[in-house]
């Protein structure tokens, strides 16, 4: 599921930055929605990886891929102010996927650990 929701985020960002860019209040110029859509693409490949090969030495370099994009987006907002928003919006971003990308990896080990079905894992909703 997460792979889907990743995957239509990365179309939204491709086929529209400048709506997105203005939705997060920042200024879109040409550079910024080239960028959105490098981004975008690169979300979309990655969520195509990720759904036919999830395995975990896979899974892991998405996660790093993540880490490594939020780090760079930490430098950016920190050397670029005018970028300020946009870099720190990519960074959280980043760091919200490589978490969902950490808690799958940890949710199928714990399932194989106790021999149960993936689908019995699902958590439960107690009122």
């Amino acid at each position: 599921m997460t792979q889907v929701v990743r995957a239509g985020w990365g179309f939204t960002l491709l086929m529209w930055p400048a709506t997105v860019l203005h939705r997060l209040e920042v200024e879109a110029d040409g550079r910024s929605c080239a960028v959105a859509r490098v981004l975008g693409c690169r979300h979309i490949v990655q969520a195509t990886v990720l759904l036919f090969w999830p395995m975990r030495a896979v899974q892991l370099a998405g996660a790093g891929v993540d880490v490594f994009h939020g780090t760079s987006m930490a430098g950016l907002a920190l050397l670029d102010p005018m970028r300020r928003k946009a870099a720190l919006t990519s960074a959280v971003d980043a760091a919200v996927w490589a978490t969902l990308a950490t808690l799958s990896i940890r949710n199928k080990q714990r399932t194989r650990r106790l021999g149960l079905h993936p689908a019995w894992t699902m958590p439960c909703m107690s009122t």
